[in-house]
């Protein structure tokens, strides 16, 4: 019995250091935190001492360094995840346990998350209404149908929807009823972030609802409500996984006989023209870095891809932008080089072109995935030839080695995208040569 005694006297000391050091950590990540977005606001308020180019640079490093979360999405199905919430509940050193309630209006089976985090956030909200439930009234999980809402710069009047499911965790007698949209909404998450003390255990909740671009709603010791992407990718990049990833090139892809050779004649189509070719070569060494390790389904290094662009394009235009903006067009979907960080290296006109082509929404701090419709309709509105010449550039040479795609399905499915919108886009701006060719390629994989 003294023995007894001993080991669980200890085992509460233990347990109470280890909620004091979560404390402290948690004070220490708000802190940290607070400064970032205070040193946001004041660059804000000196835009006419810095240019926007520098202010951008410093608020998305400043970003990266304070508020990024990686995040590692795998799928799950609710019920399971259900199960492991209640299962780490049982591992909690409760005095008296919460009775759980789980309520389910839902037609998702699954979701595609960062599991760990998200089961993290439910049983920590769990544990927090439990601690302020003097009465211990049942706790109410409820899961629900949702949609979330973005907009996107390019698209006036236009409404991203995302398919969500909406959590609440709740002490009331009733559930707050659900909205038709539900915003996301980065700047009302962190700004909640920095309150008082007595919301610190809420941070970290908040943080990870951010990184999964959903919406948080708070109603400090009685009502939790989180709204999560059913699937996390259809809105936040892959490549926001990448972001603190290590750029470097590989010696062996510069020595591989593709890259060596389409270099040569990138330099030789150049000569005579009036781009500068030491700018040429900065954005070559750009994208060797920022690709470096990633290869072609077909098996070349990536960077070959971009160099193979570039020569289209210089079949029909030697304007030094362009060029660069072809080189560099697949860095901010691929690769932790940002739009900000191509603006301040290679000036407004490259990043804008880039802008254009990309299948993403860049901001300072997230990236957001477009779906195809949404990538063409920003194309249609074009401002600028070159940036449909990049990307028709970029779609012929996807064409022409299409065979290296494993996939069947998905080689249709691209060939038709080209043929009814690549081709027609094409003949629209003139380049005859190159809606042939496309319309040629398309049909041959159609007839497979």
């Amino acid at each position: 019995m003294v023995r007894f005694r001993q080991v669980k006297s200890k085992l509460t000391l233990q347990n109470a250091y280890l909620i004091a050091s979560r404390e402290e950590a948690r004070k220490q990540l708000a802190a940290s935190i607070g400064y970032g977005h205070q040193l946001a606001q004041e660059l804000a308020q000196d835009e006419l001492q810095l240019d926007s180019v520098t202010t951008d640079h410093v608020k998305q490093a400043v970003y990266r360094i304070i508020d990024y979360i990686h995040l590692e999405v795998s799928e799950i199905r609710l019920a399971r995840l259900l199960d492991e919430v209640k299962a780490e509940l049982k591992l909690q050193d409760f005095t008296t346990p919460p009775q759980l309630i789980v309520q389910q209006n839902i037609t998702h089976k699954s979701i595609q998350a960062d599991v760990g985090k998200i089961k993290q956030l439910l049983v920590e909200a769990i544990v927090y209404i439990h601690a302020k439930n003097a009465t211990n009234q049942p706790i109410t999980i409820a899961l629900e149908g949702a949609t979330l809402g973005h907009k996107l710069d390019h698209m006036k009047n236009y409404l991203k929807k995302l398919a969500a499911i909406r959590f609440v965790l709740t002490t009331d007698a009733t559930i707050p009823p659900p909205e038709e949209v539900y915003m996301i909404s980065p700047i009302q998450t962190k700004s909640q972030s920095t309150k008082q003390e007595t919301e610190l255990a809420l941070l970290e909740h908040l943080r990870i609802i951010d990184a999964h671009y959903g919406y948080a709603a708070i109603k400090e010791a009685t009502t939790q409500v989180y709204v999560i992407p059913a699937n996390v990718r259809e809105v936040r990049a892959k490549v926001m996984e990448r972001l603190r990833v290590p750029a470097s090139s590989v010696p062996e892809e510069l020595a591989h006989p593709l890259a060596v050779q389409l270099e040569k004649e990138l330099f030789e189509k150049l000569q005579g023209t009036a781009v500068d070719l030491q700018v040429i070569k900065k954005a070559l060494d750009t994208i060797k870095k920022y690709h470096g390790g990633t290869r072609r389904k077909s098996g070349e290094p990536f960077f070959t891809h971009p160099l193979s662009v570039a020569l289209i394009l210089l079949e029909y235009s030697s304007d030094q932008d362009a060029v660069v903006a072809a080189l560099l067009h697949d860095t901010v979907e691929d690769t932790q080089l940002s739009l900000a960080n191509i603006r301040a290296m290679f000036g407004n006109t490259a990043a804008f072109l880039i802008e254009k082509t990309t299948n993403l929404q860049d901001n300072i701090d997230r990236r957001v995935s477009l779906a195809e419709h949404e990538t063409l309709s920003r194309l249609i509105y074009y401002e600028d030839p070159r940036a449909a010449l990049i990307k028709l550039s970029d779609r012929l040479h996807n064409m022409r080695t299409i065979e290296g795609h494993p996939s069947l399905d998905k080689q249709k499915k691209i060939a038709y995208g080209t043929w009814i919108f690549f081709v027609p886009l094409a003949l629209q701006l003139r380049f005859q040569y190159i809606a042939r060719e496309l319309k040629e390629l398309s049909l041959k994989v159609l007839e497979k």
